[in-house]
């Protein structure tokens, strides 16, 4: 993981307004992710303006933006009666040509500038100027993630929510309560106004647009639910090409800094805490402490957070903590910290960008990171399994044919990088990136990466605030000793109540108010979306709702966990072996509705139970047949229609993925009604048992089948 990635936290995108956004000089990667969803909207709805100012929105954020010049070329060459529309579109062409000419269709490209500058030499001449045409032969536009309107109807017992209930939070409850009851009508409305509200990348966006293909599944809309996976699909290649796009671009952006920051190299010294929480007891994910001694920093995760407990970083007993030795390598004698041992919990290794507010820190054994292809075998004597062995069962659980020999494999954490980006003083994006290190029972060994994305937050000693580690342990903006705490008021609140979560919570609750209340500052006072963003990241992070990246030998996966560690709701899994299933996820299998990609065989789009095809789905096979209808267990049971590749299409009843009675139409126009059976061997549905075939010429034969042939036994 680069410094690059530092902006491509997906956990929540944020609308904006240019104008007010460069004012308040901070530009993040959701900011300009929101801009290319809203444009492409636009254009779906014809409003080529409103898309053109977006574009050029875009380009006054970073010039060096390839992919909004070729929108904006595509949209000038529609206008073919317009001289000075084909010459801006002709300049935006070779633009887009100058900044991205490895583009697969820069040939392509190449001709439609000709045939544009040969219609401008030649206004008479026929150079078949069609804008759908230039489209079609420069890069396939994404279709914007916009989710239909639900279909089921509105009863006068399931009315619409009020207009004016604009709470997101209630807005999903209620939605979460329609659809245990089963009011799909009122369910669709609810997510509907809930993906009409928020901008994409909020946390409910994905979740409320899998709940309304699970509706359109639900409901037997098979149409519908494609279209509203295919939106999150699409919405996903949207994101892959704005951070491909950010990460090669050249052009530093020029900013407006925020008011009353501290040097960067003094505000990074100090506690910090994420605000992503998986523990029970609403305990940090993360707590840091940067120091500096003269000219030298360190950085050191302390005791009181849920990683320094999954990867056994210290042993003891609260305020008698001790640093775990990492491994038996003797580490550099500079380290005089260390006592010339290597420690997960502290680092030395600090990479300071005091200009771009940017520090990376590199955590444990540096020596595995830069030999991946070989481990040696002192990498397995370090912190010992991955105590939420998340890694493994993701890509496991719901491939488990692909990933088998990684089920007995032994998963090490060898290194850990933060790669912190300060936004203002005393907030920061955080990408924390783990590195795993496989054994497998075969001998073979193997690295793999999973990154975490949440928010750092400084505790500065005017806060004030305190949070509850192990037994009745307090910290904040230091760590207390325990003759420190008795004095305080926050210790005779804890000894007389026990309820360590409701403590955490409220911590967080004022840390938050404190973190809006510095961004104003940090902003003259003015309403800025980045407040939006920390007010819904204390929302859903303290929940435990946290999107991840990780990345193996064998593929990667990106989506949402919740508090138990594991993939619950809407995720990416794509292999490099050409599987590949985007959708709702629980306890880390498909489950709910979502696409999966079989090579070789087809696509399936629809109802999962335990990462088995479940419910109605249609399943797209690579010959071109198709069959539509319901499934159990992975097999096609109850009602379905089945097209085959030779025009023939079977409707009626299946049990364990067997054909039962039902009607073949021909595409002679021939029609059988009875019992039917799959040949195996000639890979159709053929007429096998009693029916009664009637034929295009009137012919009518009705009795006893076998493989397709009359025996009228």
């Amino acid at each position: 993981m680069k410094i690059k990635l530092l902006l491509a936290s997906a956990a929540v995108c944020i609308s904006l307004n240019l104008s007010a956004q460069q004012q308040e000089g901070v530009v993040t990667r959701e900011q300009v992710l929101n801009l290319y969803y809203q444009a492409q909207k636009a254009e779906k709805n014809n409003q080529k303006e409103e898309a053109v100012k977006i574009y050029k929105n875009l380009l006054s954020i970073d010039q060096n933006l390839p992919t909004p010049y070729l929108k904006l070329a595509n949209i000038y060459a529609g206008d073919k009666n317009n001289v000075s529309s084909i010459n801006e579109a002709i300049a935006m062409y070779k633009k887009y040509l100058e900044l991205n000419p490895s583009d697969k269709n820069a040939e392509a490209l190449k001709n439609t500038v000709a045939r544009l500058e040969e219609s401008i030499k030649n206004p008479n001449a026929d150079v078949n100027n069609n804008p759908s045409q230039a489209i079609r032969e420069t890069a396939t536009p994404v279709t914007p993630a916009v989710t239909p309107a639900v279909t089921p109807a509105v009863s006068p017992e399931n009315p619409p929510p009020a207009t004016e209930e604009a709470d997101i939070n209630t807005l999903w409850n209620k939605a979460q309560t329609a659809i245990q009851e089963k009011n799909y009508g009122i369910a669709g409305n609810l997510l509907n106004r809930i993906v009409s509200l928020v901008p994409p990348n909020h946390p409910l966006f994905a979740q409320s647009n899998i709940l309304l293909a699970n509706i359109y599944g639900d409901t037997g809309n098979t149409d519908k639910m494609q279209e509203a996976l295919n939106t999150l699909e699409s919405y996903v290649e949207i994101h892959e090409q704005v951070v491909a796009e950010m990460d090669n671009t050249t052009q530093t952006q020029t900013q407006t800094q925020p008011k009353n920051k501290i040097p960067f190299e003094e505000d990074l010294c100090g506690i910090w805490v994420s605000d992503y929480s998986e523990d029970k007891d609403k305990l940090p994910y993360l707590v840091l402490e940067v120091s500096n001694t003269g000219s030298k920093y360190y950085a050191r995760i302390l005791p009181h957070c849920t990683l320094a407990k999954k990867h056994k970083m210290y042993t003891g007993l609260p305020f008698h903590y001790s640093m775990s030795n990492m491994s038996k390598q003797t580490a550099n004698e500079s380290r005089n910290l260390t006592g010339g041992k290597t420690f997960l919990a502290l680092t030395e290794n600090l990479k300071i960008h005091g200009d771009n507010n940017i520090a990376v820190l590199y955590f444990g054994d540096e020596t595995l990171k830069e030999s991946k292809t070989g481990l040696t075998e002192s990498a397995m004597h370090t912190v010992g399994t991955v105590a939420d062995n998340f890694v493994v069962d993701i890509l496991v659980t719901g491939l488990s044919l692909v990933f088998s020999e990684l089920s007995s494999s032994k998963a090490v954490v060898v290194t850990l990088d933060l790669h912190i980006k300060r936004l203002f003083n005393g907030c920061a994006d955080l990408v924390l990136e783990q590195n795993f290190y496989e054994e497998r029972s075969n001998g073979k060994k193997s690295g793999s990466q999973s990154n975490k994305l949440m928010k750092l937050y400084k505790l500065y000693p005017e806060y004030d605030l305190m949070f509850i580690a192990e037994g009745q342990e307090l910290f904040g903006y230091k760590e207390f000793k325990k003759d420190e705490l008795i004095e305080r008021e926050e210790y005779r609140q804890l000894m007389a109540s026990t309820d360590r979560k409701n403590f955490n919570k409220q911590t967080y609750k004022k840390l938050s108010e404190k973190v809006v209340e510095q961004s104003k500052i940090a902003f003259s006072g003015q309403a800025n979306d980045l407040t939006r963003e920390i007010r819904e990241n204390f929302e859903y992070a303290t929940q435990g709702f946290s999107y991840q990246e990780i990345t193996n030998e064998n593929g990667t996966y990106k989506g949402w966990t919740d508090i138990s560690g594991k993939s619950n709701g809407y995720g990416h899994a794509k292999l490099n072996s050409g599987y590949e299933y985007l959708g709702e996820w629980k306890d880390s299998k498909y489950y709910g509705t979502g696409k999966y990609t079989i090579p070789g065989m087809g696509v399936y789009t629809g109802g999962f139970l335990n990462s088995k095809f479940h419910g109605t789905g249609i399943f797209a096979y690579s010959n071109g047949e198709q069959y539509e209808g319901e499934w159990k267990n992975g097999k096609k049971n109850g009602k379905g229609k089945y097209s085959m590749s030779n025009g023939a299409v079977y409707e009626g009843s299946w049990k364990n993925g067997e054909t039962q009675n039902g009607t073949i139409k021909y595409a002679d126009g021939s029609i059988y009604e009875g019992q039917c059976n799959y040949n195996k061997t000639t890979k159709r549905i053929e007429k096998h048992g009693q029916g009664v075939a009637v034929y295009a010429n009137g012919e009518t034969l009705a009795g006893n089948w076998e493989n397709d042939v009359y025996t009228n036994k």
